[in-house]
């Protein structure tokens, strides 16, 4: 660490008739942005009537240009290239404004010009309703934050008037600041969904939270049981430790730093936590992780330069300072990384990356080359948010002594550190041929429109920096604002022209928007609909129009066209009667069921199993007689020690094992490579007891339900009883199946929560008619165990003073973890547990506890 106690002078060329004096606010914020503020909205947009309102507010507030793209996003740079505006706003709504069209903003606002910095203060303006956005536009008054809520304590109450702050690592652990200065212990219980959900209403200005997070929302105890913030339908509600759910609004104007929390700037789909927080509770500007979350450099780097720092960075700016500095530092540390690409967000692709540039095996040059594109910014560039103004050390100021001479002075006020990022100092003109004429030796970097100064090590009181450089103003670039709309790009109508009018008239719509959503794979897609034949082309539009995606990113034409082809060839070779088209369509026609690995499964599938049913008259009993003979066929068995809980066919068949999700996905592929009607069906959390379940339903006239592995018949499972406990309406414990066509619900996976691409519809009380719960009351289940620690098939008597249950037989490994054997058993009453196993017995004695369900597990 060194000392900074020497002077340096700086000297810039800007138009003498620029702000004499620029003091307080490290990037030059205070320049109005009239005639240097840039819209960017896609055709689609903004020929919407309630988008078009909000483009035309942001114009008129900042006599702004508007510039339309086509085709992508990306078709914008040229034109951004001469204008380099001061501020660009990217109006977008939120089905559209996905984890690739951040990436895509975050990459193209670096090259409007040859360095490898972030050229213009950019943020995505959408809105859970286009009403959301406007509202965001229209707000002109600046706000100052004095009142906040931190829920991590990360962030603390010091340098606020006002404030929460609740412990994140530690249940109950809560204070409040109150308004004369004073600190007070909030008396908080274990579960502080509500006391976290009123303090958030209580008229803050901020909120600040850390731990895990995803696009539902946020878990409020990092490593302890207690409830969610979460938002659906644009509506924010606690979800409390025992699953109670309520809504709360919160109106007032604020901004949300969720500093150190996964996903939560991610907008897979309209309805997420980061449309709810903007539509309910008042968030004008936000940022947010679009990915998980390890290193952290953008999410806390971006408050040091807001919260940490005297109030001289708005929000806005704190985010690009923040963006100057990662790449910065990228660059110094990590050159040949600073302009590197990827195509995957995962650890081991940027790893491999940074390994083949020479940086093997180092979490920094990972970390770092992850952080750079993973942070979103949603809301008006331009609108001024920033705490309030205290003493952080040391401040500033901009002058200039003639039309070629700049100074840059920072003064210390007492004595103290540099922040632990480089200062960055936004120029209120661009500027090119800089000569840096004092100062060389710490390294400042001068671009075209800000200076950033690597100060590190202590200052002292009184003590003075001065920097001095020399440069022309730019040459004149496009400004002020265009009367007409800049149109770029080829339009997706033209450039798709062929595939559009193969498909069905109902279905362009769709085509169009999902082409547009498949960016550069849109060729493969829109190959589909010319290479299937005519009389097909509803199949492949219908595959087209409701594609995850995910897959209209990935997904080749080929597999498509060959599992368009046999599917129509297994319905006309095995005809089925009475299986309307819609249900063809949704639940025969696509390629996969939920999150499994796509592969190319329909040929082989229907290789091995139509000779199975040729016989079969209708399509149930074509799905009863697979359901007891293809596990044998291609050696297949439930296990908890398969790989991964979503196999897809070929990972199940290889490795001979599977989750009750691989079973069912497997039954259900070999259904429709005959041509039955099939979907996966399943609860994400049984209400009364651990875990969750997967299983099968079958049409023939209507849905049956159908235990993948279990061998039982149509509607006859061991789960029914425990089905019948389900819960109408809640995601988590109702019934839900899958569905290929989008719908207003999502099927909720064990191993991936927070997947929202995988449409369902709630069956929930087609079982409650259908089943009774298993038995009233408390239910306590016995799993017997072998020495090797394999559940085993025992006997199992159960006897309390004077009455004795009937006997039963504990499950062994080939039957699913939740399928036990069951005892209804009165808490608080003694029972003797005897279980017997090839010749060896063993008695237990047990006392039930005051709760719905329990396990007793036994090893003999």
């Amino acid at each position: 660490m060194r000392r900074i106690n020497r002077k340096i002078v700086i000297t810039l060329s800007i138009f003498a008739l620029l702000v004499p004096l620029l003091a307080g606010s490290a990037v030059a914020g205070n320049i109005e942005p009239r005639g240097s503020y840039v819209v960017v909205a896609s055709e689609e947009t903004t020929a919407q009537g309630d988008w078009q309102k909000v483009i035309e507010q942001l114009r008129n507030k900042y006599d702004a240009s508007l510039v339309v793209y086509r085709g992508g996003v990306n078709d914008v740079i040229p034109v951004l290239s001469e204008y380099m505006p001061g501020f660009t706003c990217f109006v977008e709504p939120a089905d559209s404004a996905d984890l690739d069209f951040v990436v895509a903003v975050q990459r193209l606002t670096r090259q409007l010009d040859s360095d490898p910095y972030t050229d213009t203060q950019w943020a995505i303006l959408t809105g859970f309703v286009p009403e959301d956005a406007l509202r965001i536009v229209s707000c002109s008054d600046e706000l100052v934050v004095d009142k906040i809520f931190s829920g991590t304590v990360s962030i603390g109450l010091d340098n606020v008037a006002e404030g929460y702050q609740f412990d994140e690592g530690k249940p109950a652990a809560a204070v409040q600041k109150l308004a004369d200065g004073s600190t007070v212990k909030l008396n908080c219980p274990a579960d502080s969904t509500r006391a976290i959900a009123a303090a958030m209403q209580d008229n803050v200005d901020a909120i600040y939270t850390s731990g895990h997070g995803s696009p539902t929302g946020w878990q409020i105890g990092y490593n302890y049981r207690d409830g969610f913030i979460r938002g659906a339908d644009g509506q924010v509600y606690g979800y409390d430790a025992t699953g109670k759910t309520f809504n709360f609004t919160t109106s007032n104007t604020k901004v949300y730093l969720p500093c150190g929390n996964c996903l939560i700037g991610n907008i897979p789909q309209r309805d997420c936590f980061a449309t709810a927080m903007m539509h309910s509770a008042g968030v004008n500007q936000m940022f947010g992780y679009i990915v998980v979350t390890f290193y952290g450099y953008m999410g806390w780097g971006t408050n040091t330069y807001f919260g940490q720092l005297g109030g001289k960075y708005t929000l806005s700016e704190a985010f690009y300072a923040n963006q100057q500095a990662l790449l910065y530092t990228l660059g110094e540390r990590f050159p040949a990384l600073q302009r590197a690409e990827f195509t995957n967000y995962d650890y081991q692709t940027i790893g491999q990356l940074a390994d083949a540039n020479g940086y093997s095996e180092n979490n920094d040059a990972v970390g770092m080359l992850w952080d750079r594109d993973a942070l979103a910014f949603y809301g008006d560039p331009a609108w001024r948010a920033s705490v309030m103004k205290t003493d952080c050390g040391w401040d500033y100021a901009i002058s200039h002594s003639s039309e070629t001479d700049w100074t840059l002075e920072i003064t210390a006020s007492r004595d103290g550190s540099w922040p632990d990022r480089p200062l960055v100092f936004m120029l209120p003109q661009r500027i090119e041929n800089v000569s840096l004429t004092e100062g060389i030796e710490y390294k400042p970097v001068i671009t075209d429109n800000f200076v950033l100064l690597p100060l590190t090590g202590k200052y002292q009181a009184g003590e003075s920096i001065k920097l001095a450089f020399s440069a022309d103003t730019a040459a004149a670039k496009r400004t002020g604002k265009a009367l007409e709309p800049q149109f770029v790009g080829v339009s997706i109508a033209q450039k798709y022209k062929e595939a559009l009018t193969a498909a069905p008239a109902e279905y362009r719509p769709l085509v169009k928007a999902a082409l547009a959503a498949a960016g550069d794979n849109a060729p493969e897609i829109a190959k589909v609909l010319t290479g299937v034949e005519a009389g097909h082309r509803e199949a492949a539009a219908f595959l087209i129009a409701y594609m995850p995606k995910s897959d209209l990113k990935t997904l080749g034409s080929e597999l498509l066209i060959d599992n368009i082809e046999l599917t129509y060839q297994a319905a006309e070779s095995k005809q089925w009667e009475g299986i309307e088209h819609s249900i063809f369509l949704n639940n025969v026609l696509p390629y996969a069921n939920l999150d499994e690995v796509r592969v190319n499964w329909r040929s082989r599938l229907m290789e091995t199993f139509m000779p199975l049913v040729k016989d079969c008259k209708t399509p149930s009993e074509a799905a009863q007689k697979l359901n007891k003979e293809l596990w044998t066929l291609v050696n297949v068995k439930y296990s908890t020690e398969r790989e991964k809980p979503n196999q897809n066919p070929f990972e199940s068949m290889e490795s001979g094992l599977a989750s009750c999700s691989g079973l069912s996905i497997l039954l259900v592929d070999a259904c429709r490579s005959v041509g039955i009607p099939a979907r996966v069906a399943g609860i994400a959390r049984w209400p009364h007891k651990e875990g969750n379940h997967s299983w099968v339903e079958v049409w023939d006239g209507k849905w049956y339900t159908l235990g993948a592995w279990d061998g039982e018949g149509l509607d006859d499972v061991w789960f029914a009883g425990d089905a019948a406990r389900a819960r109408e309406g809640s995601p988590y414990y109702g019934i839900y199946a899958v569905s290929y066509e989008k719908t207003d619900n999502n099927f909720i996976c064990a191993w991936d929560p927070e997947n929202t691409e995988i449409a369902a519809v709630e069956v929930t009380d087609r079982y409650l008619d259908m089943w009774q719960p298993d038995r009233d009351g408390y239910l306590t289940a016995v799993r017997v165990y072998d020495s090797n620690n394999k559940r085993i098939a025992a006997q199992i008597k159960v006897c309390s003073p004077g009455e004795c249950f009937p006997l039963a037989t504990s499950r062994d490994e080939s039957r699913d973890t939740n399928d036990t054997a069951t005892f209804a058993l009165t808490p608080g009453n003694p029972y003797k547990i005897e279980v017997s196993y090839e010749g060896q017995t063993k008695t237990i004695e047990f006392k039930p506890e005051d709760k719905p369900f329990q396990t007793v597990e036994i090893r003999i």
